[in-house]
């Protein structure tokens, strides 16, 4: 599978793009129950939390020691409203996930245009993460993980728009993972030092996503509230008390 001659040409015609604020959520430092239900653990408790996620982070204390980058738990650095997103956390991150636009060789920083549509990008993923554990959790019903959402600003140097060609190349909106086809795109237009891509959401109704691979491209990221997503063994989805279709 390769990146066509046309569409390598459209990633050399990169340009100032300024899309705006940007909706983007993230894995919370805190436990779900934290802040859905304050008060309610103790510091021996936080402790244990923090131990688990530390021990389940994926990360080699012994070959990495700014380890604690990757733990989840260490994602919204400060998950009070209004807080500044921790930009390292994926622009250095020491294991870079793969996703639609990278096969885990170069960070990717992903926005949206609206809030429903950040919730349901990543609320597709969450739900096949979800229902694999409960899988293996054969006495659950449900089960559920928090988010922290941001409100970002965005400005690309040298983006380029990828809209207006979807239709003529539909692989830009491939089902996965993978994602064969938008990983060769992101690794060219980083090759072509493009900053960011502007394309349309796969699971927004009429939004667009930010593909931002310079961390200098955002411009400020702040915490706005946290929500939890719901995943049911019958394949539902709550994102907070509303049941959306994934």
């Amino acid at each position: 599978m390769t990146v066509s001659q046309h569409l390598k040409a459209i990633l050399l015609n990169s340009g100032p793009i300024v899309p705006g604020k940007q909706w983007r959520n993230v894995p919370s430092r805190s436990h779900y129950g934290e802040h859905f239900y304050p008060g309610q653990f103790s510091s021996a408790e936080r402790a244990t939390l923090a131990a688990f996620a530390a021990a389940t982070s994926g990360v080699d204390r012994d070959l990495h020691e700014d380890h604690e980058k990757d733990q989840w738990h260490q994602y919204a650095v400060a998950a009070a409203p209004d807080s500044v997103e921790a930009l390292d956390m994926c622009f250095s991150a020491i294991n870079i996930p793969s996703s639609r636009y990278s096969a885990g060789t170069h960070p990717v920083w992903y926005g949206a245009s609206s809030e429903d549509s950040s919730q349901r990008e990543t609320a597709y993923h969450i739900k096949r993460q979800l229902l694999h554990e409960l899988a293996g959790l054969p006495n659950k019903d449900h089960t559920g993980i928090q988010r922290c959402m941001y409100l970002a600003e965005v400005g690309l140097a040298a983006g380029v728009d990828l809209r207006p060609f979807i239709d003529h190349e539909p692989r830009l909106l491939e089902d996965g993972p993978p994602y064969p086809f938008c990983n060769e795109v992101g690794a060219s237009a980083v090759a072509l030092s493009v900053d960011g891509l502007i394309t349309r959401s796969k699971r927004g109704i009429g939004a667009f996503c930010v593909v931002v691979f310079d961390k200098a491209s955002v411009k400020q990221s702040r915490a706005r509230y946290h929500y939890a997503v719901t995943v049911y063994r019958d394949g539902r989805v709550y994102i907070m008390d509303d049941l959306v279709e994934i």
